[in-house]
């Protein structure tokens, strides 16, 4: 199947929605998911913003995380939101790190 770039922003979303809802494992699955999509149709501010969405909730609500894994979703999420000019998410990103 296809994947378009609604599909991506969409598992993104619901990313954001089950961290809202209080579910960080349910959230932590589907960004995971929506790192996947993005990845194969090569969507860069989609990756970007998955990654921080990702290095934000292991931050707010260790899901088995470390912080080497939060610092390297934000290693791959500073660059890409530089380069694309993302200032409000790198602004968010840059005390993080």
């Amino acid at each position: 199947a296809r994947i378009r770039v609604a599909d991506v922003v969409g598992t993104r979303h619901l990313g954001e929605a089950a961290t809202l809802d209080g579910d960080p494992v349910a959230a932590r699955t589907y960004y995971i998911q929506a790192l996947s999509a993005a990845s194969k149709i090569g969507h860069r501010p989609e990756l970007a913003l998955t990654h921080l969405r990702l290095a934000e909730l292991l931050l707010d609500v260790p899901v088995d995380a470390d912080r080497a894994e939060v610092l390297e979703h934000l290693d791959v999420a500073i660059p890409e939101l530089r380069d694309m000019h993302m200032q409000p998410s790198l602004e968010r990103a840059h005390p993080m790190m």
